[in-house]
């Protein structure tokens, strides 16, 4: 068997940490968490067995097997992007996909990242159709795709987890401070801002750590996770989101994880597609590259 070929998500990673002499810097640019870009850097370096970067001084440089990889890496990734848009030139027609997704993880997660799709596949129009918490793919034939919030059951389709279940307890920065927690059980005492969609969801979280919370399903309920984060950064109580939903808050500073553990919920963010149609070329290319850009951020 053949060694595994590193991914497009991490080129472009080593590349622009090469570029910026930053994780940071590069982080920024690719939309993602630094820890995700370390990570594609590190993955990469174990796929090639051997060290790209080295941090003499608190500064990144590259080795010199890293120097002479990353001309191979940019000549590859010049190569590839010449070589989409001549096909993409040769297209007769637009593409479209059409997408009902989430409001919160449509603008605090998909948005910031659409750029990258364009700059891939700029003859595909991604256009958001209105969003339900569930779609019957039956009755409606204008819908390519849903980003779905739930546990992946949905009829006449079929789902495909991308990101969302990685959940952390957040809130205002003083009420973290104040609160202090060192375990599960010194949030037991919290004010809880419940998802009125996933009444279920702090009970489920305090169990995962063996404690018992009679009230856990008790506090103000909203309808959004994009209303939670607004009423967190208020002081008004601790609320239970899923990672991928609190980058730009967490480092705007509005809100801090007043516990960072990791927790698995039973609710995720899923890509459904209709099961009894054929799916164009363009619906493809869009689930691949969420699927990658999923990958990336966790």
């Amino acid at each position: 068997m053949g060694r595994r070929l590193p991914s497009m998500s991490e080129l472009r990673a080593f590349d622009l940490v090469a570029r910026h002499a930053s994780f940071t810097r590069a982080a920024a640019e690719l939309h993602l968490t630094q820890s995700a870009v370390s990570r594609q850097v590190a993955s990469l370096e174990s796929a090639l067995g051997a060290r790209l970067l080295r941090r003499p001084g608190g500064r990144f440089e590259l080795t010199e097997v890293g120097a002479e990889y990353l001309v191979a890496a940019r000549d590859a990734l010049a190569r590839l992007e010449a070589a989409a848009a001549r096909i993409r030139d040769r297209s007769p027609v637009a593409q479209r996909v059409n997408v009902a997704a989430a409001p919160t993880f449509a603008t605090q997660w998909l948005l910031p990242r659409l750029r990258r799709f364009r700059e891939v596949h700029p003859a595909v129009e991604v256009s958001f159709a209105p969003y339900a918490p569930s779609i019957d793919f039956a009755a409606s034939g204008e819908i390519d795709c849903a980003i779905l919030f739930g546990e992946g059951r949905v009829p006449h389709a079929d789902a495909r987890y991308l990101i969302g279940r990685d959940v952390v307890p957040i809130g205002h920065p003083a009420l973290v401070d104040a609160i202090a927690a060192r375990s599960a059980a010194d949030l037991a005492h919290a004010t809880l801002l419940q998802h009125g969609e996933v009444p279920g969801a702090w009970a489920e979280w305090f169990a995962q750590f063996g404690v018992e919370r009679a009230d856990a399903a008790a506090g103000p309920r909203y309808p959004q996770y994009a209303m939670i984060v607004r009423a967190a950064a208020e002081g008004q109580g601790l609320g239970l989101l899923p990672r991928c939903l609190i980058e730009e808050p967490l480092a705007r500073g509005e809100v801090a994880i007043a516990l960072d553990v990791r927790a698995t919920a039973r609710h995720g963010h899923w890509l459904c597609v209709p099961r009894d149609r054929e799916p164009t070329r363009a619906l493809g290319s869009f689930s691949n590259w969420l699927a990658d850009e999923a990958r990336a951020s966790t």
